[in-house]
């Protein structure tokens, strides 16, 4: 690593890391989505299925709090 800023130490290039990580006592959904759909080219293929994840998963939100 060159040291550019946002990047992790020892972090493969491409791989998620915790921006904030989860705090004890706060709910985190047991299923969370993966990636692993993502090939290893990365581009904008990749880039619609993690904003359509991302995507999926605030609709699966919304739809749950308009429940209870």
């Amino acid at each position: 690593m060159d040291g550019r800023a946002g990047e992790v130490p020892g972090a493969l290039q491409g791989a998620a890391v915790w921006l904030r990580p989860p705090e004890p006592g706060c709910e985190v959904e047991a299923s969370l989505p993966t990636v692993s759909a993502l090939g290893g080219g990365g581009g904008a293929p990749d880039l619609v299925r993690v904003v359509n994840t991302v995507a999926t998963q605030c609709h699966r939100l919304r739809l749950r709090h308009a429940r209870a």
